[in-house]
């Protein structure tokens, strides 16, 4: 952007999840992780938007699938973990092996079962296919005869799951899709629904599942002087990883957004509401069952395809 204000962006006009007009920016960057892994370049200025309607939340930077595709390129794997860390010493082993860890499995397991249940539709299905969802964990303890993972990575899939390839998605009736902790990822998740929707039929089912994850705005992020203030700090690089450090860590412990201070672009996209999912799914031709904040810390929804 040219502009000294965050108004002047690629999705400015249009809300990415509800379509309301007009979301109001702040300033921020890329961080040195996702620039050096992600874009081969060094952090730069963008803008974080955010619906005033419903406090969807998403950066203002097109990621081409060539670059989410050197991102995502052996997943937390040692490599990885290695880059992201000499970049974000906080981002330790224990965090990075943690995530789709037993524990944490063992208890989304337990929401989409708890979700199922008050949405009216139970556990007991004929075919699930599981999109993007890795060796198909989220399967494990649901009834069905036909349980399927559809997932770019390549990994194995646990026992009792079949990987399925992408043209032969098409070709089964599903009675339920699921999509956990993908549209977060994407540049243009309206897209992607929009393809999900497809593969099923009226009737179908859909578990869609993405992190509660608030960030805190300052109206001073937005100005002139914020800019040139983050334009400053990527110019030094132990500077900038003190002032993400202090970003983060207040962010986390106190939940406020603060002068000076800032939330980077590691690997989430767009951060969305109970509303924003809501809006998205219904504007895609579905009909929300439920959707909440769960026990588990993110946001769950259950829809029909109508």
């Amino acid at each position: 952007m040219k502009s000294d204000s965050p108004a002047a962006g690629r999705y400015r006009n249009e809300c990415i999840a509800c379509g309301a007009a007009r979301p109001i920016g702040e300033w921020s960057v890329t961080s040195s992780f996702f620039s050096e892994r992600a874009l081969l370049a060094k952090p730069e200025i963008i803008s974080i938007l955010k619906c005033s309607a419903c406090g969807t939340q998403y950066f203002d930077l097109l990621v081409t699938e060539e670059q989410l595709s050197r991102l995502y390129d052996d997943y937390r794997g040692e490599e990885y973990f290695k880059q992201r860390h000499r970049f974000e010493p906080w981002y330790t082993r224990a965090i990075n092996s943690g995530i789709g860890g037993d524990a944490e499995m063992n208890k989304r397991r337990a929401a989409l079962k708890g979700a199922l249940a008050e949405a009216g539709v139970g556990d007991d299905f004929g075919s699930v296919l599981d999109h993007g969802g890795d060796r198909g964990q989220m399967l494990r303890d649901l009834r069905a005869g036909r349980r399927a993972v559809y997932e770019i990575s390549g990994v194995a899939c646990d026992p009792g799951i079949e990987p399925i390839a992408e043209a032969d998605m098409r070709t089964v009736s599903w009675d339920l899709i699921l999509s956990c902790h993908v549209l977060e990822h994407l540049t243009f998740p309206g897209a992607f629904v929009t393809d999900l929707v497809s593969l099923g039929r009226p009737g179908t089912i859909y578990y869609i599942e993405v992190p509660d994850e608030s960030m805190p705005g300052c109206r001073f992020n937005a100005t002139a002087i914020q800019r040139r203030w983050l334009g400053s700090l990527i110019a030094h690089p132990h500077l900038f990883k003190l002032f993400d450090f202090l970003s983060t860590g207040i962010r986390v412990r106190l939940g406020v957004g603060l002068p000076l201070l800032f939330f980077p672009l590691r690997e989430h996209l767009t951060f969305f509401t109970v509303s924003g999912l809501k809006s998205l799914l219904t504007r895609k031709g579905m009909s929300v069952l439920t959707a909440k904040v769960l026990d588990t810390g993110h946001i769950g929804a259950v829809a029909v395809k109508s």
